[in-house]
Order: C-alpha cells, then structure tokens, then sequence
C-alpha cells in the first residue's frame, strides 16, 4: 500500500497547523455563543490541504454515487444541504477497524450528520461483514476486482491511495477538509470540527479548477524482499500468564532511536490471534505501512494483547512487551512483561 500514514494505531494522531480564518466582522450579534470558524475548529485533526486528484482545497466534490448495501441508491449530489463525511475504508486494513467504532459516537453526538463509507471490497458479503449492524452510517460497495486490485474504482477517483482516508463536505457540496489516515471521530476535537461545518453558513466555491487524473489501479501487497523479516515468539512471562486474556495481540514495528526506544510512524503492522502463551510470528513487507519506508535496520517491535479486541483501547490487564531486533531476524523472543495498571 503506498501510505502517508501520519497517524498510526490509536493515538498516533498528530497535530499540524491550518491557516486560521476569523469569523466575518460584520457578522450579526446574537446572544449565542461565538461559532468557531472551521479552519480554527478543524485544526486539531491535522487535514491535508491538497489531494491527488482534487488539488488545493477546498473545492467541489469528486462525484459519487453508489448502491449500499440494502439495495438503495447513495448519491452525494442528493446530499447537498448536508454535512457529509465520506469514509474510504477496507477490511484488510486493521486501521479501519480501529476507526469504525468511532463513527457510532459522532453519531450520537451529532445527529445531523450524514456518514458514508465508501469499502473497497471483493464481494456484498464482504462488505456487509466490515459493515456489521450499525446504523450509523450508509455503506457503498466499491468492488475491488480490477485485475488484483485492493481499492475500488470509486475510491481511486477521489485521490485515495491507502486506506482509511476521509472528506468533511459542507453543506454547499465542497470537499473542506480531507484526512489521511485513521482519527478518533468520538474525540472532542472531531465533534468541534463537525459541528462549526453545521453551523457554519460560507457561500458555495463556484471557481474550482479542473479536476486531476485519477489515480491509477491499486495492486496487491509490495513486492517481499525476503530480506525484509522477523520471525520469533511471544511469550507471557510467568507472572502474568493468569492475566492474560483476550485473542487479539496487536504488533507495531517502528524505528528504533540511539535510546532503544521506538520512534516516528509505523513501519509494518499486524493483527495476531493469541491462542497460547507462546506465539510464533513474523513481520515482513507485506505488513508494511509506508512503501517509501521499508522493513529494514533497527526497529522496535512493540506488542499488546488485548483484552477487548479493539485496536484503538488500551485497559487495565492488558499485557505490554517489547523488543528491539535488527532486521533481518530470527529466533526473536518478544516478552509481554507488563500490564497496563
């Protein structure tokens, strides 16, 4: 997957600045609290400000319709008037199912808010599977099937070149915010963000420039250069092998500093099942999250068994280990000796 992965796991958000547009001196007094400008209440979520295909933002949507998974039609232009986000998400992407959850939450808080997820998959069943029974959002089946493909036709048109990435559309049908990678849309940041859209009353943008090319098919994994591994075992360490519940075990590779501590984004991710004490794996190219970033040199594998199976919570009992490795590597034993208190 190419990636521009500049969140991570959980909370592996970042900041970055936006330019701060003040509100309209002439606006009218109200005895309402003062609206916070998007551009100001956006910020925290750290937007991209061009994409691929759309160019400098904001500006109108790339058009999208499709049939959910019900049968009924999802239009965006039938939208207007809404603040939509658009969600381009996969089931192969552990990310995506970390974010998803987190869709429920915005929902409830802002209930005038449209949510529409945009999978990439290989069949209905697939996609009705990721999708699960929230009623949350709307579902729009983008079939993965072009000749190996991983992402749909839809999802290449709009820019997207690794999953998840989202759009905040505004009520005129223009796309203001786009954010690459996975958020945490239950966070006060997110709820702040969407609620000055819905409060927020700028005029259409009618001088968009001409749309760029989309983005070319999305194959499958990169190449494996079979140099790039690691392979060993997890272990529980004596202690706390009462403790250890749950059958998900999350492991992240990152760059190891002079310290021997992890830094920067992630090199190679995955999603094990625990199913003893003593569990082999291995981390290759194949997990890799940024194609520019191979798995290579010395990282710090960091891995969590967790006791509810949701990649974006950390909870007392959960059990912690770490290792730093030179890759290639193998016999690594990686020892989960701590619980989160």
């Amino acid at each position: 997957m190419t990636g521009r992965w500049l969140c991570g796991l959980a909370a592996f958000t970042g900041a970055c600045g936006g330019a701060a547009v003040p509100p309209p001196s002439a606006a009218p007094v109200t005895n309402q609290a003062p609206r916070i400008h998007p551009e100001v209440a956006c910020a925290a979520l750290a937007p991209e400000h061009t994409n691929p295909v759309l160019g400098d933002l904001p500006r109108s949507a790339v058009p999208l319709a499709g049939v959910d998974l019900d049968g009924g039609t999802i239009d965006l232009a039938k939208l207007r008037g809404q603040v939509v986000l658009v969600s381009f998400q996969a089931s192969f992407d552990m990310l995506t199912a970390a974010e998803q959850p987190t869709f429920e939450d915005l929902s409830r808080a802002i209930p005038g808010l449209t949510i529409v997820r945009v999978a990439s998959e290989e069949s209905l069943e697939a996609a009705r599977a990721a999708a699960g029974a929230s009623t949350a959002y709307r579902t729009i089946l983008d079939r993965a099937e072009r000749g190996g493909c991983v992402l749909g036709p839809l999802t290449s048109a709009w820019g997207v070149t690794a999953v998840p990435e989202s759009f905040l559309i505004d009520r005129a049908g223009n796309v203001r915010f786009y954010f690459v990678n996975k958020r945490d849309w239950s966070s006060p940041d997110a709820v702040a963000c969407v609620r000055s859209l819905l409060d927020d009353t700028r005029a259409a943008i009618t001088d968009s420039p001409a749309l760029g090319a989309p983005e070319t098919c999305v194959g499958g994994p990169p190449a494996i250069d079979p140099d790039h591994h690691i392979r060993g075992t997890i272990t529980v360490a004596p202690r706390l092998r009462g403790l250890a519940k749950g059958t998900s075990l999350f492991l992240i590779a990152k760059r190891s500093n002079a310290n021997g501590r992890p830094t920067g984004m992630p090199l190679a991710v995955a999603r094990l099942t625990f199913t003893a004490p003593d569990l082999a794996f291995a981390l290759t190219d194949a997990d890799s999250m940024i194609a520019d970033a191979p798995l290579t040199g010395d990282v710090v594998i960091s891995a969590r068994l967790d006791q509810d199976d949701d990649a974006l919570t950390k909870q007392s009992g959960d059990l912690l280990g770490e290792v730093r490795v030179t890759v290639p590597s193998t016999g690594v034993t990686l020892v989960l000796d701590r619980a989160v208190p």
